[in-house]
């Protein structure tokens, strides 16, 4: 609703009650009913007087109405730690997240406390969607079956799981499924470093490669990476890293035993040993054979 508009109608409504008032004094001066007027006009004067330290809320609350405050129509504001639309401005405001199921009605006293921001459109409203695969800190995964302004419930590893919207919120979650990558760490033997920078990267990057084009996944990469990474105490180390499409977030583990199971498989078919951590001690001074 334009400014412009709205000032007729919020005008339109206050110009209504005062002509009311004005059309009741005037009844009853035209009885002859002065007693009553007085007493009305009285009762008028001391709610005048009574609502005089009211003025500047009222002020600020017409300020509101008129789109003109602090929080104004279709921006973001932050209310208990969501980030909500402001969708009307009213006695009841109306307030929603696009990602959310479910509209909150405010009355206008918890909004004036608020403050909202212009948002853009490409501005997410929310780190999920139904349907979105999402990882926590801790490395367990879940599904997310349905998200209100209250609760967003997951399914984990076969259970059904509920948190409080605004908690689920302040995670440190990953969202695969909007992409993202898997790496590991594998290393060879010392016995193979004349080809550990030439040969073994391309056989490695090569086998990797039609392993996944084999499995379904093949089909979701974008991008993949193996290179020498260093030289390790007891081995050659390779980084792998292979980037998907947030199609195959479901398969997040998966991926990271396939390329395993491949980089094992290479070793067997290049007959490439693979190390073991290994402790070296140093016996210092001292411990010479024992004699008779």
């Amino acid at each position: 609703m334009s400014i412009g508009r709205r000032i007729f109608t919020y005008g339109y409504h206050a110009a209504t009650l005062i002509l009311a008032i004005l059309a009741a004094l005037v009844v009853l001066y035209m009885l002859g009913d002065m007693m009553l007027l007085v007493i009305v006009v009285i009762v008028l004067v001391l709610m005048l007087v009574g609502l005089r330290n009211k003025i500047p809320f009222f002020i600020e609350e017409t300020r509101m109405l008129l789109d003109l405050g602090p929080v104004r129509e279709h921006e973001r504001v932050i209310y208990r730690d969501l980030p909500l639309m402001v969708r009307s401005l009213g006695v009841y405001s109306h307030l929603n997240n696009p990602a959310l199921e479910g509209v909150l009605r405010l009355p206008m006293t918890d909004v004036m406390g608020l403050v909202s921001r212009p948002v853009r459109d490409d501005e997410p409203c929310f780190p999920t969607r139904t349907g979105d695969w999402v990882m926590f800190a801790d490395g367990s995964m879940g599904q997310v079956l349905r998200q209100t302004l209250d609760i967003v419930q997951l399914r984990s590893r076969g259970s059904i799981l509920n948190w409080n919207t605004a908690d689920f919120l302040k995670e440190n979650l990953r969202n695969l499924s909007q992409g993202f990558s898997v790496w590991i760490t594998f290393g060879i033997d010392y016995r193979h470093q004349s080809i550990s920078t030439t040969e073994v990267p391309a056989i490695l990057k090569l086998a990797i490669e039609n392993a996944l084009q084999q499995s379904e996944i093949g089909k979701h990469i974008e991008s993949l990476l193996v290179e020498f990474q260093d030289a390790g105490a007891s081995s050659l180390n390779y980084l792998i890293n292979v980037s998907v499409n947030g199609e195959a977030a479901d398969c997040y583990y998966a991926i990271g035993r396939l390329l395993q199971r491949t980089c094992v498989d290479c070793c067997n078919t290049n007959d490439w040993g693979i190390p073991f951590n290994q402790m070296t001690i140093n016996a210092g001074t001292g411990f010479g054979p024992a004699t008779a």
